[in-house]
């Protein structure tokens, strides 16, 4: 059965939520409905920690993609940071690495 696991802190008007486990088809109609939740708080910078995350499937990509999308629309930035070179692989193989902004760690993103 797969597994996610989130959490979410806030400083300011930045929300750091980490995720770990697998991201995949059964588990992105959750961390939707998590990221829902949190647009409503309208956070300037939402970092997205991924360095427990063991494996994203195209539903989880789906999910990543939405979110940035929305948060472009109210300029304001999604940032994504701690990604395993696996995960990173799983976004650079389906040409989407580019859609998003890396950084090594959540500090490096908060700045």
């Amino acid at each position: 059965m797969a597994t996610l696991q989130y959490s979410v802190t806030r400083s300011g008007n930045i929300s750091f939520i980490s995720i770990g486990g697998s991201l995949d088809a059964k588990t992105s109609p959750m961390l939707n409905s998590k990221f829902e939740e949190e647009l409503k708080k309208s956070p300037n910078i939402i970092i997205i920690n991924m360095k427990n995350l063991d494996y994203i499937a195209s539903a989880g990509l789906g999910i990543l993609i939405s979110l940035n999308e929305k948060m472009n629309s109210r300029k304001k930035d999604l940032r994504l940071c701690e990604a395993s070179e696996k995960v990173r692989k799983i976004f650079k193989a389906l040409g989407f690495d580019t859609l998003f902004s890396f950084y090594k760690t959540e500090k490096d993103a908060s700045k």
